[in-house]
């Protein structure tokens, strides 16, 4: 397990197929050699949320993976782990090529729940963060009628454009600095064929700084697809495209001086409302507001996005809602996937 295609592969969802909440992770993965061939391998996992989860205390969360071909699990070793037992624990349940996990909340805090097939070395994690018992139901609108209430147009959109540099101190970053050379952000095409290095930087005491594109390959930008927003999401101009880096807990990877893979990197806030970013560049200005539902879980967008790189703030608040927003929320940090968190 060398470098990054080794660990991630094709991601069969689109960006904005993400407000559906209920999203399926497909990830081609090549294994060791065996014998005169490759094997490829397809991890595939589906959970509640595209960026992470949410569950109370005492709640489960069942994770459903297959793994193909169909005889690789009678032939190699699996093992699941959580990062912190004290926070979610995790059983698992084999039959033939398909795996169910359960996660149990114990306490509130993250944790990061890891399937690996051992001797491949091939694994595929997910990001659960637990929270209070009463914390997480309910977005108390009482609108339940699944037609979102459009009411988004009335948020106050502030931008978020930036150059495209990111600058960045990594919590507990000092620890990695004999080992950490090189930083590395990777993202999908549009058509979501191809998996690619767009930008990369040297990393030193404890942080890094990288630039993205100025003005990224067109292969990358996406356009807007109105079926996946209804009619009560307004796009102020369905021209523009957009293109996503982020959204998974893989786009940002170190890799050590013989370009050996370390470890990936999240720029997230673990607390009762948990928060994710996305990077994102629209070819011209274009606002998204509105709400909608779907599955039970309100999506609600109050986007301004501005020609060039701006960031997308994408909030747990509950269960059963989600918040897509330029308007910046505090307190999120860079951290090592899997590091020990203290807040």
């Amino acid at each position: 397990m060398t470098r990054i295609n080794n660990l991630i592969g094709e991601m069969n969802v689109k960006f904005f197929s993400f407000i559906m909440i209920t999203a399926l992770f497909a990830v081609a993965l090549t294994s060791c050699e065996d014998k005169d061939k490759d094997k490829k391998i397809r991890v595939e996992v589906e959970w509640d949320a595209l960026t992470g989860t949410t569950i109370e205390v005492g709640e489960t969360l069942i994770l459903k993976g297959k793994v193909t071909p169909a005889d690789v699990l009678k032939k190699e070793d699996f093992t699941l782990v959580s990062s912190d037992p004290s926070v979610a624990t995790v059983e698992s349940v084999v039959q033939g090529a398909n795996v169910t996990v359960t996660v149990t909340g114990v306490k509130p805090g993250p944790a990061t729940v890891t399937f690996t097939i051992t001797e491949s070395g091939i694994s595929r994690s997910v990001n659960v963060t637990v929270v209070e018992k009463g914390n997480g139901n309910g977005n108390g609108n009482g609108n339940g009628n699944g037609n979102g209430n459009g009411n988004g147009g009335d948020c106050d959109c502030e931008t978020s454009a930036f150059d495209g540099t990111i600058t960045a101190t990594v919590e507990n970053g000092n620890a990695y600095n004999s080992i950490v050379s090189k930083i590395v952000v990777y993202a999908y095409t549009a058509d979501y064929e191809n998996y690619e290095e767009i930008a990369s930087g040297s990393y030193s005491n404890g942080g890094f700084t990288i630039t993205l594109p100025a003005k990224p390959d067109a292969k990358f930008l996406d356009s807007f697809d109105e079926e996946d927003f209804g009619s009560d999401v307004e796009i102020s101009d369905k021209n523009v495209k957009i293109f996503q880096v982020g959204g998974s807990d893989d786009f940002v990877v170190a890799f050590d001086s013989e370009d050996e893979f370390v470890n990936t990197l999240l720029y997230v806030k673990f607390d009762s409302t948990p928060t994710e970013v996305l990077f994102m560049y629209a070819d011209g200005d274009v606002t998204i507001t509105g709400s909608l539902t779907f599955d039970d879980v309100n999506a609600t967008y109050c986007m301004s996005l501005k020609e060039g790189w701006n960031v997308v703030y994408v909030t747990s608040v509950s269960k059963n809602e989600i918040e897509y927003s330029t308007n910046a929320v505090d307190g999120l940090k860079w951290y090592f996937f899997g590091e020990e968190i203290d807040e």
